[in-house]
């Protein structure tokens, strides 16, 4: 994490199957998805984060989507899901 606080917090939490009602798992799976709430500030730095996850050849293909539920307290969450 930048030391700057620029990304602020980062929370790691394991999925039991209801952490996420803003994607199914078969959606999800295969892949490093970032999940982006719209209609805010940090929604622009989705392509960012992408673009910098991306580069990270140990992680899953990274794909953006926007969440088409309620807003999130996080705005943005990553979710890892391999194969």
């Amino acid at each position: 994490m930048d030391e700057s606080g620029q990304f602020g917090r980062v929370a790691l939490k394991v999925w039991e199957g209801n952490l996420y009602q803003e994607a199914p798992e078969s959606v999800l799976r295969g892949f490093s998805t970032m999940i982006v709430d719209s209609g805010h500030a940090e929604s622009g730095e989705g392509p960012v984060l992408e673009s910098a996850l991306s580069r990270v050849s140990e992680l899953p293909p990274v794909k953006l989507l926007n969440n088409p539920g309620p807003s999130t307290p996080w705005l943005i969450s990553l979710v890892l899901c391999p194969g």
